[in-house]
């Protein structure tokens, strides 16, 4: 039967949709379970895809007829009122959210004793004030999350101690780091005498490190994840799998801190534990470290060579698999194309590329959104702008269409940062837009070459509103928000986004005629291309130059012609490579 359709069902009308005493519509409603399973799921669909606001706007009409047709208590109302709050949560709307949020508890602790959904509430509640830089209420919000655990018998089992890590990263971030310790060391001294079996013991330890990643405690993260890998290996028969992941997951982390000696050390210790199984499964785990290695060791920033070699190992290690699907199989050449295209192998990349078979009506999943995202990236390469915005407008639209749970938020922005990147030129203000839902996508929740990403999109904001004439403190706020996230001290080898963003500080500070400001982000810029021999000589160019002009208006005229001889012997940009480091 057709959904009933409540009056005003957008968010700003959710309060009069959701109390109204009339009818849905004025249809007779034989089956009141039927509708309302029908909203719920239009609601669940919508979430699905990412339509957050149309998933707000269903899960209210879910609510209202709830209200109207069932008890206050029964859990349709319940669900109807969460979905609300989650949509509205993953939409950016976080004020609405805790509204939702709020109502659903006044009804759970009035109707429902309390459960482990409560808890979970709580939890979520927490990290939409996280979301709003609201460390205190976040505070609040977990220890009523904890209290529930404890008061409904799950003191000691994981939900507690996964509330409980996240109490102490909440408490840190209000300022209390004694009390955050404290709680730490107390749960682990728990998890010590919990008595739990060395399996759940280990997935737990990996669990709550991956909570200390997503809020970028990556030591402390590194400290966890070691403890979890002491454990496994003390199980008699453990995975190696299992073992290589974790060796894995850490060289990934110390990549994100740029320390390329410690990175490479683990890659090494996870292909060493992979040695000993000679089973399918891991020949095939073998082929990924692989090209996990090449792809760390470029992020790294390392020579070109060290790259095509590890690169090469990688295509040798794929050739000798004896069996592998289709899919593992394009996955290889997917990845192998991107690095590629990473040294400036454009040619090799696209002669790979031509190696795939157009997609396939179905059989894909995830990977027909990664082809089109290659063909474009490939075409913007060419500086073919007209193929690239058709190749990734078709991935863009298969991503929020086909979405699926591998298809994750920040696949779903890389394809609307790379849409951005196209028609920059051709449509800047449709470029803005895009990357303004690509800030949206990743501000929730963003961690290593996610924290990147949203570093890069801002960069490209900043750029943009130059572009259209925006005034220089828009600009700014934009550039210093992107050094804020991109700047990081622990890092041995920095991000290439930091260099951009600091020549971009240097060239608006010029031009805003705040010549001392522009030498100070210049001479630091200057100082990260020169130590990097992959970057291009165009840039350094760039950068003298504008040193040199600053220095001659601070009236130093020794700096600038230093910086002016230097320019008469640095080589001819033509001779530049151009290619980049991460």
């Amino acid at each position: 039967m057709p959904s009933p359709q409540p009056p005003d069902p957008s968010p700003e009308g959710a309060g009069s949709a959701r109390h109204s005493n009339q009818p849905p519509d004025s249809s007779p409603v034989t089956d009141l379970n039927s509708a309302w399973q029908a909203l719920a799921r239009s609601a669940k669909t919508a979430y699905a895809l990412r339509n957050f606001d149309t998933a707000t706007s269903t899960a209210l009409q879910a609510y209202s007829f709830a209200r109207q047709h069932f008890d206050l208590g029964d859990p349709r109302v319940l669900n109807s009122c969460l979905m609300a709050a989650e949509s509205s949560r993953e939409g950016g709307k976080l004020s609405k959210a805790l509204e939702y949020y709020q109502e659903y508890l006044t009804l759970k602790l009035k109707h429902s004793q309390p459960d482990e959904e409560l808890a979970s509430v709580y939890a979520d509640i927490a990290q939409v004030h996280l979301n709003n830089a609201d460390a205190t209420s976040a505070v609040e919000a977990l220890q009523k999350s904890l209290d529930t655990v404890m008061t409904i018998g799950l003191g000691n089992k994981p939900i507690y101690f996964h509330i409980g890590f996240s109490l102490s990263v909440a408490l840190e971030r209000a300022g209390n780091n004694e009390a955050a310790d404290k709680l730490r060391e107390e749960l682990f001294e728990q998890l010590e005498r919990a008595g739990l079996p060395s399996t759940d013991l280990y997935r737990l330890w990996s669990s709550l490190a991956g909570i200390l990643v997503s809020h970028h405690y990556y030591d402390r993260a590194l400290s966890v994840y070691d403890n979890a890998h002491d454990l496994l290996e003390e199980i008699e028969g453990a995975p190696a799998l299992e073992l290589s992941a974790i060796s894995t997951r850490m060289a990934e982390i110390l990549c994100w801190q740029g320390n390329r000696k410690q990175c490479q050390k683990y890659l090494a210790r996870a292909e060493q534990e992979l040695a000993a199984d000679s089973s399918e499964s891991a020949n095939i785990a073998r082929v990924r470290l692989k090209f996990t290695q090449a792809e760390l060791l470029q992020a790294l920033g390392v020579p070109k060579r060290e790259v095509e070699e590890a690169l090469e190992a990688a295509f040798a290690a794929e050739m000798f698999l004896i069996e592998a699907d289709e899919a593992f199989t394009r996955e290889c050449k997917f990845r192998g194309i991107e690095l590629l295209k990473g040294i400036g192998e454009i040619k090799r990349a696209k002669s790979l590329l031509e190696r795939i078979n157009p997609p396939a009506a179905d059989g894909w999943g995830p990977q027909v959104v990664r082809y089109w995202s290659i063909q474009g990236e490939l075409a913007q390469s060419s500086s073919e702008w007209d193929k690239a915005t058709q190749h990734f407008s078709r991935a863009l639209e298969l991503a929020q269409a086909e979405w699926t749970p591998e298809l994750q938020p920040f696949q779903i922005a890389q394809c609307m940062f790379n849409l951005a990147g196209a028609l920059m030129r051709q449509d800047p203000t449709r470029s803005l837009h895009l990357l303004n839902e690509v800030e949206h996508l990743l501000r929730p929740s963003h961690v290593g070459s996610e924290t990147t990403a949203l570093g890069h999109c801002l960069l490209q904001q900043a750029r943009l509103l130059g572009f259209e004439g925006r005034s220089p403190e828009e600009q700014r706020a934009k550039l210093e928000a992107a050094l804020r996230i991109l700047d990081q001290p622990e890092r041995e080898v920095p991000l290439r986004g930091l260099l951009q963003t600091l020549t971009a500080l240097c060239k608006l500070e010029f031009e805003s005629a705040d010549y001392q400001a522009a030498v100070k982000y210049g001479e630091r810029a200057l100082g990260y291309a020169l130590s990097a021999e992959q970057t291009p000589v165009s840039e350094k160019i760039h950068l003298m130059s504008l040193l040199a002009d600053a220095y001659t208006f601070l009236g130093n005229s020794g700096k600038a012609a230093g910086f002016r001889a230097t320019l008469e012997i640095t080589p001819d940009p033509e001779s530049d490579d151009g290619s980049e480091f991460a």
